[in-house]
């Protein structure tokens, strides 16, 4: 089996935020309980769905979230790749931004958002 590698990152606040190191997606399902007391054994009935996106990164500015204004509930863009020619896209809703610097290295970042609306390939 072969192996894919995520290649591609960016997200979209009002510009482009490159510098992706990684990036995770989480795509769940609810199941609703349809279990009835004719029932012998537990039966569930596919409920919504939703996701959540995570990245992080090295800083490399742009655009930036004002943490005081902007989390929660900033609209991004955001776009990954698996580099085989698979890319996930969306719309999300920031739900967190963290960014971390230090004497001797360079700014680094992370942010979380929810999904809304359709998660695409």
């Amino acid at each position: 089996m072969a192996r894919i590698s995520g290649t591609t990152g960016t997200v979209n606040f009002g510009g482009a935020i490159t510098g992706i190191t990684d990036w995770t997606i989480n795509s769940v399902g609810d199941m609703p309980d349809a279990t009835g007391m004719d029932s012998s054994i537990d039966e569930y009935v596919r409920g919504l769905r939703s996701y959540t996106i995570s990245c992080n990164g090295r800083w490399e500015g742009g655009a930036a979230p004002d943490p005081g204004t902007d989390v929660p509930g900033a609209a991004v863009a955001f776009l990954f790749g698996d580099g085989q020619g698979t890319t996930y896209n969306g719309n999300a809703f920031m739900t967190r931004f963290h960014a971390e610097a230090t004497i001797d290295g360079v700014v680094d970042f992370s942010l979380e958002a929810q999904g809304t609306g359709a998660l695409s390939t």
